[in-house]
């Protein structure tokens, strides 16, 4: 049944002019253990709501957030959104979703808080016997209730609750008075059934941590092979699908993938998915955030790009077909060999652990600082590098994959493996 307060945010958006309306009400309360050092020095919990109301007024678009919530600040807003209608550009393609109804309810609505102290406290003790070295920085351990509803004046009432587990961390290795590169990590769950440093990519960055206190420079430039690992491949991902396949560059025409729809891509070794619902993620989500029920879907199979991820207002600016989902919630397929065969196959390159860089630009060109990274030779790991700049191109770089790994991280919202591509520019 449609919140009291959604149905008199939508009747008075009408009453004082929209033509059409929608809102969208989240309840969020979250509680949080701190670590500082090596021990639990906080805990907290918060409690947040917040409305956003979007009217269309003779096709012209208005939208605001308010966390106050009582009906005589809300007719405020509204009379400033039509305010904001009226002072803007009309488009055509301003829209609001069909009438849909659902309603949705997850797992792990209210926190186990003794299991969340017992894993974070066992946790502290695993990290001190197994990586003596190892400095933690902020660290948190939180579990995020949140209770989603969604309306508009179409008749659509959607409605979703669901409870996540996150943990959040980052940490550097000190010894003496020399200290690694800090990395960090995180993973999602709707469980505590797990101990902490047997998720996500924890325990393996947290090993290689160790083995970056000392490191060397690289002192050459070449083109050669990055392997990316799955933190990493996670960022990339979303750089990828954010520059090529989202509203901006496709509505601006930017994006080199505009008219590439059923067309090869990348490399036929890559296919990944958008899968909020998918069996493969225990953390996804069920509505998207224009109002429409969420499904699963392929982005790009075999190297063919099978569909984009735009907006509903996207979709009318652009005439291609809408995403069935919003993004996020990335699996890639697995592939054919283990981890150390793309290391043994590399002649000349790095293993990618962590990358700092700038937006790309539209036509995918990136550069950036690798970090907690390692330099390969003919096939083996020789030692852990100072910064070095990588360059290159999103697009030809997912075209060069060389190999995708059988092993993947669950990150709980993301499945990622390792990626060895080639024709990458490396100097430092």
């Amino acid at each position: 049944m449609m919140d009291n307060l959604l149905k008199y945010s939508l009747d008075e958006a009408l009453k004082q002019g929209a033509d059409h309306a929608e809102c969208t009400l989240t309840k969020k309360t979250k509680w949080e253990l701190n670590v500082s050092g090596k021990e639990i020095t906080l805990l907290r919990t918060t409690d947040g709501r917040q409305l956003t109301i979007k009217a269309i007024k003779e096709q012209k678009k208005g939208s605001i957030s308010t966390d106050k919530l009582d009906n005589e600040h809300i007719k405020k807003v509204i009379s400033q959104v039509i305010s904001n209608c009226e002072s803007s550009k009309a488009d055509d393609c301003y829209a609001i979703a069909p009438m849909e109804k659902a309603s949705f309810i997850g797992h792990a609505l209210e926190p186990d808080k003794e299991g969340m102290y017992v894993l974070l406290n066992n946790y502290l003790k695993d990290v001190k016997e197994k990586y003596p070295l190892i400095q933690m920085e902020p660290c948190i351990w939180t579990h995020i209730s949140e209770e989603k509803q969604y309306a508009n004046s179409n008749g659509a009432e959607l409605y979703s609750k669901d409870g996540t587990y996150e943990f959040m961390a980052a940490m550097s290795a000190v010894d003496g008075e020399e200290t690694s590169s800090f990395n960090f990590t995180g993973f999602l769950r709707n469980n505590v059934d797990q101990g902490i440093l047997d998720c996500g990519s924890l325990d393996s960055i947290l090993g290689e941590l160790q083995g970056q206190i000392h490191t060397q420079s690289l002192g050459d430039k070449f083109t050669g092979t990055v392997i990316l690992t799955p933190d990493v491949l996670q960022s990339i991902i979303g750089m990828y699908v954010n520059n090529f396949l989202t509203d901006g560059n496709l509505i601006s025409g930017a994006s080199p993938f505009k008219d590439k729809l059923d067309q090869q891509v990348a490399s036929e070794h890559l296919t990944f998915m958008s899968n909020p619902l998918g069996p493969e993620l225990s953390c996804g989500y069920h509505m998207t955030n224009d109002g429409f029920i969420a499904e699963n879907q392929k982005i790009i199979e075999k190297g063919i790009l099978k569909s984009y991820l735009l907006t509903l207002e996207g979709s009318n600016k652009t005439k291609l077909p809408r995403g069935k989902n919003h993004g996020d919630a990335f699996v890639i397929q697995e592939g054919h060999y283990t981890k150390e065969d793309l290391i043994s196959s590399t002649d000349r390159g790095i293993l990618l652990g962590r990358f700092s860089g700038g937006k790309p630009g539209s036509n995918g060109d990136f550069s950036g600082v690798a970090k907690n990274s390692y330099y390969i030779e003919k096939g083996e790991i020789k030692y852990p590098l100072s910064e070095v700049m990588i360059s290159g191109n999103l697009i030809e770089m997912f075209k060069n994959i060389n190999g995708i790994s059988k092993e993947r991280i669950d990150f709980g919202n993301a499945l990622m493996p390792w990626i060895s591509c080639s024709g990458i520019t490396i100097s430092g």
